[in-house]
């Protein structure tokens, strides 16, 4: 009897098992594009699941209970149904963040079941390309350039999941019928991921420069696996008269002055040797008028001391002539006295 209990127990075991181990996990679709819609469906063998529960990688989104039921607010958007034996989600619309890995897992008794990993990747097209310039505002109508000048433009753009591929292309043929690849004079900035959306930005720049009189279609072109976007530009190349009659004015003017310059240095020059020579003149004959001064003042200096000494001269000379002339008077008048006949 306790066998025969055991062996029902056993066979209800391996049933469990059997139907759990049957699960599969699907998507009814390959083509997944934002905005659309999805479904997934994790079914089992087994008729009565106690728990079906859906996760993104470590993240727990879905789990059904008779008693409560959870839902991740990241996935609102998501609608499920439980019916006999399977569990379906219909996703609408698809968004970038429902990109991910995904697992089913199915719990009956104490069974646990999880299924293969499922994999979504959203794709979207390319979007919001603009042609744009650093050096000009460019807006919807034609642009004039002159011929030779350079035509800087820069291509901006979303360029879709997986990214696209951007080019330049060129017409002159203004039914648009056929345009011409451009690869000379292009740069490309490096992809940057757009963190609210699938899209990935890159930029590219173009140099072009126009060596005839025309008029020219340049257009910026993205496209990848789900779409294509593209922008595009009408240039007119002109002839540049109002650079030309510039040249020639600047050309006359330039013929004017420079010899009006020359002249002016040359003048110049002249005047400046002119005043140099004056004033070593200048200088030359104030030294030789300072020399002459000194030498004046030497002489007189000189001559004083030769007058002083004359002057005593004469007065010693006066001095003993009027001292002999006073000894004779003195004798005579001695000898007059003594003479008895006087």
């Amino acid at each position: 009897m306790a066998n025969g209990i055991l062996l029902v127990l056993c066979l209800l075991l391996l049933e469990n098992y059997v139907m759990v181990k049957g699960q599969d996990f699907r998507l009814d679709s390959q083509d997944l594009k934002i905005g659309g819609s999805l479904k997934l469906t994790c079914s089992s063998q087994s008729s009565s699941i106690d728990h079906w529960i859906i996760k993104k990688g470590q993240k727990l989104l879905i789990k059904t209970d008779p008693n409560k039921e959870f839902v991740d607010p990241s996935v609102s958007h998501w609608k499920h149904t439980e019916n006999a034996g399977s569990l379906v989600v219909d996703i609408s619309p698809l968004a970038c963040h429902d990109n991910g890995t995904y697992v089913c897992i199915i719990w009956k008794g104490d069974v646990k079941n999880e299924s293969k990993p499922l994999d979504i990747y959203v794709k979207a097209p390319p979007e919001k390309v603009e042609i744009r310039s650093n050096f000009i505002i460019l807006a919807d109508k034609e642009y004039e350039f002159n011929v030779g000048k350079q035509i800087h433009l820069i291509c901006d753009s979303e360029v879709g999941n997986p990214p696209g591929n951007v080019d330049w292309f060129i017409t002159d043929d203004l039914s648009l019928k056929s345009f011409n690849h451009i690869t000379e004079n292009v740069s490309r900035l490096g992809l940057e991921p757009i963190a609210t959306s699938c899209q990935t930005r890159q930029k590219i720049s173009l140099k072009y420069y126009p060596n005839r009189e025309m008029k020219i279609a340049i257009k910026c072109s993205v496209n990848n696996t789900v779409g294509e976007e593209s922008f595009m530009r009408i240039f007119n190349i002109v002839k540049n008269e109002e650079k030309d009659s510039s040249k020639l004015i600047i050309i006359v003017v330039l013929c004017v002055i420079i010899p009006e310059i020359i002249i002016a240095i040359i003048l110049g020059v002249v005047l400046y040797i002119r005043r140099k020579r004056a004033k070593k003149r200048a200088m030359e004959a104030a030294a030789a008028e300072a020399e002459r001064k000194e030498l004046s003042d030497n002489e007189y200096s000189n001559n004083i001391p030769m007058k002083n000494i004359n002057k005593s001269s004469v007065g010693g000379r006066r001095n003993r002539e009027s001292r002999n002339e006073n000894d004779q008077e003195k004798q005579a008048m001695t000898a007059y006295q003594d003479d008895p006949e006087a």
